[in-house]
């Protein structure tokens, strides 16, 4: 893209997402964030209309009235934390072609093996099934369409700082610890250097606006125990066969994991399907997870991949918030999840 291009498009979304925050004035972004409220989140910002883990999606996403957003962190092979879904590039980037056969032997282009100025040099496209080059959500923004970058995670904090006070609305933050054995592994101290940054930004001072999440159940364990975080951590439940943690999801999933989860977390992030079955009703570990105290957050809403109990998006909402009473949602269209949300509230004060 050229750079009069590049700088139109600038201009033209900064106009649209300024006039897009000045309509969500009636969605109170200040109250706490630890309360019963049900909250919604915007998994990789408004990733249902703009490429994901990208500033204008999470612009965007706040406009759309999101009380969290959510950035996945990574870090580059020079320490630098960078917004990444995966540990390597390949699947919402343009690496391959800035920097053939840099790839490892499985064919992945590792984050960790690029320094930050080199991934700054790559542009962010809507994620892509690379075997096909096809988008994996047809109907999502176009490939090529526009130019964006991947952000750091130092960008986002002061993007979300930036915002909050041109705005006046407090903006949560939930960010993913993403692989951290991975990152061990490769010598690269994600774990140390996302607690780090954020009390550096001042959240120890905010617990209210931030949780903080990852799938592997020791590393959320140190935090807690070793590093004696104050953050309050979320574990993410994936399913053993997936691959990504040493962690044992089926142990976890019992009576007794979401007893040992209370001793470290504040709340569980359950797959949707872990939790409602094929006919739409509670599964046993959505059962011992409501016995306990924990926070449900469970991911992913998207309109474009229901899951296999219903084909309607708004009947998606009314199971997860009405029937199960979940606490909040990960969501790929954060405006629908407010809207059901809002709707309710305005129902609510009618009916009173």
């Amino acid at each position: 893209m050229s750079r009069s291009l590049h700088w139109f498009w600038s201009v033209l979304t900064t106009v649209v997402f300024t006039e897009a925050l000045s309509d969500v004035s009636s969605i109170d972004l200040s109250k706490n964030r630890m309360t019963n409220d049900k909250i919604v989140i915007a998994h990789r910002g408004a990733s249902g209309y703009l490429p994901e883990h990208t500033i204008p999606a999470y612009t965007f996403a706040v406009a759309q009235g999101a009380d969290f957003i959510e950035p996945d962190i990574v870090m580059t092979k020079d320490e630098e934390l960078v917004i990444l879904h995966d540990i390597y590039l390949q699947s919402t980037t343009n690496v391959n072609e800035v920097f053939p056969n840099r790839q490892r032997r499985d064919s992945n282009y590792y984050a960790a093996d690029f320094t930050l100025a080199e991934i700054k040099k790559l542009q962010v496209h809507e994620r892509i099934d690379t075997a096909s080059g096809k988008t994996v959500y047809e109907g999502r923004f176009p490939l090529d369409a526009s130019y964006f970058m991947v952000p750091t995670f130092r960008e986002f904090l002061e993007f979300v700082m930036g915002l909050e006070k041109s705005t006046g609305k407090l903006i949560g933050i939930y960010p993913e610890i993403k692989a951290p054995a991975f990152h061990k592994t490769n010598n690269l101290p994600i774990v140390e250097k996302t607690l780090a940054l954020l009390d550096s930004f001042g959240y120890q001072k905010k617990l209210d606006h931030i949780f903080l999440q990852c799938f592997d159940k020791d590393v959320l364990r140190a935090i807690k125990e070793e590093m004696h975080s104050p953050y309050p951590l979320i574990q993410l439940i994936g399913e053993n066969a997936w691959g990504i943690s040493s962690t044992d999801y089926d142990l976890l999933m019992t009576a007794e994991g979401v007893k040992e989860i209370s001793d470290y977390a504040v709340g569980i992030g359950p797959w949707i399907n872990q939790i409602i079955d094929d006919k739409g009703y509670a599964t046993q570990f959505f059962s011992h997870i409501q016995s306990s105290s924990l926070l449900i957050h469970p991911y992913t809403a998207r309109k474009d991949d229901l899951p296999n109990f219903t084909k309607d998006f708004d009947n998606l909402h009314e199971t997860l918030f009405i029937e199960l009473d979940v606490d909040g949602l990960f969501t790929d269209f954060p405006d629908v999840a407010s809207k059901f949300l809002q709707n309710r509230v305005e129902q609510a004060h009618h009916g009173a």
